[in-house]
């Protein structure tokens, strides 16, 4: 079990399992492939990663194992085409949170039912 430096830490590597998920691919693929593609999806989720989390550059680095001036770097850009409202990251980020909250949302129901049934979550 991989364990986090700090809650924020944690919550950022809970934003790039989503954005993983969102589009169908594994953390793993995820964070390995280097096609434009990946790279400008793992951009925007380690933007939103530090904004959700407010994790520092060095621990957002740790969980997409890049080196922190790389984290820096996709941050600017993704901060930058967003200022642009460039429609593809928009819709790209969208999709993240949109995933992330039908997934939160999925675990809440599932707990209620547990409760309803007398069962403990």
């Amino acid at each position: 079990m991989l364990r986090f430096a700090s809650f924020s830490e944690e919550l950022a590597a809970r934003v790039i399992r989503d954005a993983a998920s969102a589009f169908d691919m594994t953390q793993r693929e995820f964070l390995a492939a280097s096609s434009r593609r990946v790279c400008r999806l793992r951009h925007c989720a380690t933007w939103l990663a530090r904004e959700v989390s407010g994790a520092s550059l060095v621990s957002l680095g740790i969980v997409t194992r890049r080196d922190h001036t790389t984290v820096l770097s996709a941050c600017q850009q993704v901060q930058q085409r967003v200022k642009a409202r460039d429609p593809e990251t928009i819709a790209t980020l969208e999709r993240i949170i949109r995933h992330a909250q039908d997934r939160t949302a999925k675990a809440r129901i599932a707990r209620r039912l547990v409760e309803a049934e007398g069962g403990a979550w």
